[in-house]
Parts: structure tokens; C-alpha cells; sequence
């Protein structure tokens, strides 16, 4: 009798794994990085509502020098900061690394960030909220030498 019941549910277990639904990991990975295009986009038009929009409601940004901003209202607010600060608006990043989870869900991304103050790396990990990607925390540190301290200010530090 033990041996019936074990084989039912193992039966069972191997026809659930083969009816679940599969992972089409191009369009999963597609979708991602889009999110990053269109958040550089965003950022080009210094449009914070925009960057924050992309974030989960419960979605962080940790970023260099600032305090963490949780969900799309600080982050906003965090955007806005940042744009007033640098009106230029100069910089650019780019992913050279994506990680998708198998069940297609939850991804992270890894790249470089460069702007005339400063350089360094970050990692974004982006979550499926239904059917849309959304960033669910964000965060970089700088990689400059000398912390990105302007030219006059480094023979301070030395």
C-alpha cells in the first residue's frame, strides 16, 4: 500500500513539474533590459516621475552619499534632488552582466555607471509584479579613486 501511494505521488509530482508553465527566458530577459533603456531614457530627460515610476511600491534606490529612498514617492523626490543638483544631467551606465531566476520572476543586473564627478558600478534587481517588471531595489557605489574627489581636493586626501 505504501509503495501504490508513493508511486501515485510521485506520478503526480512529475506531471505538475511537466504542466508547469514554462519560462521563456529571451522574452523574460528582453522585457529586463528594456526597463534599463527606458529608465535611461528617463534620465536623459531628467524626468524623475519617470525613474520612479519604474520602481515597485515598495522598490529602494541606495545610492552614493544619500540616505535609501523607499517606493516611487521618495524616489521621485530623490530624482528631482538629483537632477536640480546636476541640471546637466551628463552620465551614462550600462549593464555587462544579467542574471534571470528559472522561474522567471526575479532578475539582478550588474553594470558600470560613469559621470564627470564620479565612476563606479551598481546592481539592480527587478521583480514581476503580474505582468510587469518593476526595480525592486537599486543600488551603486562608487569605484573612483579617491572617492571621486575633484583634481584640487586630492592632494588634500594624499
Amino acid at each position: 500500500m505504501k509503495v501504490r501511494i508513493l508511486t501515485f505521488l510521485a506520478m503526480t509530482g512529475f506531471i505538475m513539474a511537466a504542466c508547469a508553465p514554462q519560462v521563456d527566458t529571451a522574452a523574460e530577459e528582453e522585457a529586463v533590459r528594456a526597463m534599463g533603456t527606458a529608465w535611461q531614457a528617463f534620465d536623459d530627460e531628467q524626468n524623475a516621475a519617470g525613474v520612479a515610476g519604474l520602481f515597485a511600491v515598495d522598490g529602494s534606490a541606495h545610492w552614493e552619499g544619500r540616505q535609501p529612498a523607499i517606493g516611487p514617492q521618495e524616489i521621485e523626490l530623490f530624482m528631482f534632488e538629483s537632477y536640480a543638483f546636476d541640471p546637466g544631467g551628463e552620465g551614462s551606465w550600462g549593464s555587462d552582466r544579467l542574471h534571470l531566476a528559472a522561474s522567471g520572476d526575479l532578475a539582478v543586473e550588474e553594470g558600470a555607471y560613469q559621470n564627470p564627478a564620479d565612476q563606479g558600478r551598481y546592481i539592480t534587481v527587478y521583480q514581476k509584479v503580474g505582468d510587469e517588471w518593476k526595480v525592486a531595489a537599486d543600488m551603486s557605489v562608487s569605484t573612483a579613486p579617491n572617492g571621486g574627489a575633484p583634481a584640487w581636493a586630492q592632494t588634500l586626501l594624499d
